[in-house]
């Protein structure tokens, strides 16, 4: 069994795609199907369920993706021992929501880009669901979540702190009153996160502590962070956003018994390469982001 088939599987597994794979790896599709099938043929059992479009991993291939990355961070971890002193390299895959990945991930990037110019990134939005599968499978070296992932062989740090905040367009009626309290938005239309956002968690938790009978006129369920921004903007009612994404066309609603304080974790399999980049990532926060311990 070559290690090279091993990778070649788990980069197939990160994508679920023959034809994505093969570019991220830089070899052709038909190439990187055979050498799956010989790893295969070596197991014994079939990795992928190939009956769709799309292809899965099946049984065998998900107990054996667990053992394949374990396989793979003991091989960086052989090979970061003989390139001690060099600078990070290689090819990282990062998962995060959207705040993190407009405002937070370009700029942290593009600094380490500089001082390391053979690392790259691929960056994948994603809700708090489909980060924690990806770290959890493998698929994302890095996962930026606003909680822990409580899971063995896996490692939750702290990254940054943020604050939801209520808010509306400047020409909204309401962004002219001083005082307001749950009552003034209890009308109002409101523009939300969809349901398996954690923005939208937090915020359903948060009425409820408030007024168990609050029931949010819900007008808009958007998947994007821009979506939603311009959603505001357009004046289609109130929305609930990261302080990190306010602008001079947005008015935050003087209302404190809405704001909530949410840490960024960062989560990731113990392995040399993906240690360095989280001591990089961390060296590189704003000082106005670093959280509140």
């Amino acid at each position: 069994m070559e290690l090279r088939r091993i990778l070649y599987f788990i980069e197939t597994a990160r994508f679920c795609s023959f034809t994505k794979a093969s570019e991220s790896l830089g070899i052709s599709q038909p190439a990187l199907s055979y050498q799956i099938s010989l790893l295969e043929q070596d197991l014994k059992e079939v990795l992928f369920d190939r009956s769709s479009k799309k292809i899965r991993l099946t049984l065998h291939g998900e107990r054996f993706l667990q053992k394949a990355l374990k396989l793979k961070d003991d091989y960086m971890d052989l090979m970061h021992s003989y390139r001690s002193g060099e600078t990070l390299h290689g090819s990282y895959v990062i998962s995060a929501g959207g705040t993190v990945s407009a405002w937070i991930l370009p700029g942290i990037i593009k600094n380490i880009t500089k001082t390391c110019p053979e690392v790259s990134f691929y960056v994948i939005e994603g809700d708090a669901v489909t980060t924690r599968e990806s770290v959890l499978k493998g698929s994302a070296d890095l996962g930026i979540l606003t909680g822990k992932i409580n899971e063995e062989g896996i490692i939750s740090e702290i990254f940054i702190s943020d604050t939801i905040l209520p808010a509306v367009s400047k020409k909204h009626p309401l962004a002219r009153k001083k005082k307001l309290n749950l009552s003034h938005i209890s009308k109002e239309k409101m523009v939300m996160f969809h349901p398996e956002s954690s923005i939208r968690r937090l915020i359903q938790e948060k009425f409820q502590l408030l007024d168990t009978n609050f029931k949010p006129d819900i007008v808009m369920e958007l998947r994007g962070i821009e979506s939603v921004l311009r959603s505001i903007k357009a004046g289609l009612g109130i929305g609930f956003i990261s302080a990190l994404s306010v602008d001079k066309e947005i008015e935050v609603l003087n209302l404190p018994s809405l704001f909530i304080k949410r840490n960024f974790y960062l989560c990731y399999r113990k392995n040399p390469g993906t240690e360095e980049l989280v001591r990089m990532i961390k060296k590189e926060i704003p000082e106005s982001y670093k959280p509140e311990l």
